[in-house]
């Protein structure tokens, strides 16, 4: 029937030139996503009323993809998010969601780190973070630091190709980004 075939939409133009990309670049795409003016819709979101950030959900991303790149259907935007947030330019803000076409947040990573940097950084929390139990009133953790102790670590940490980090703000972004991609990970 007429209703459910996909009849695919005009790419987005700017000044004359089209805006659809074919070779679909994950660093091409999140930054066109980011523009202010033709990017996926930002708003701001307070969740359980403990933090707030920019962010958009997944089946606005979605129709975004179908619109601006050359994913044709859900199915394939939905893959073409899933490969955005598995590279690092995307996170769920609640860090516990692969990305789904649905009410589910995600906001841009601040600070992509490459390999090396993840690994120095990685490494320099080993070398100079005290493991220790920790007990809260419902649980007991064998091992383990606080976010506070690994942001005044990375603060002053020198990563190849980026310099100092220096502010607390960026070294925040810098472990937000080595969460997200598992290379540690929030025990509570």
């Amino acid at each position: 029937s007429p209703h459910l075939s996909h009849t695919p939409r005009p790419p987005s133009r700017v000044n004359g030139v089209v805006l659809r990309i074919e070779k679909q670049r994950p660093r091409d795409i999140a930054a066109r996503m980011q523009d202010s003016e033709e990017g996926v819709q930002q708003e701001e979101r307070t969740h359980l009323y403990n933090y707030s950030c920019r962010c958009f959900p997944g089946n606005r991303a979605v129709d975004w993809f179908i619109e601006n790149t050359t994913a044709m259907d859900r199915r394939e935007a939905t893959e073409l998010g899933q490969d955005l947030l598995k590279k690092g330019y995307i996170y769920h803000v609640c860090n516990n969601q692969s990305f789904r076409d649905g009410n589910y947040y995600y906001a841009f990573q601040q600070i992509i780190l490459d390999d090396m940097q993840s690994k120095f950084l990685k490494e320099s929390l080993s070398n100079c973070i005290k493991l220790e139990p920790r007990i809260t009133a419902l649980y007991s953790y064998p091992s383990c630091f606080t976010g506070i102790e690994a942001v005044n670590v990375a603060i002053k940490q020198t990563l190849p190709g980026i310099g100092l980090i220096g502010k607390r703000q960026e070294a925040v972004y810098c472990l937000q980004y080595l969460l997200n991609r598992e290379n540690i990970v929030h025990v509570c």
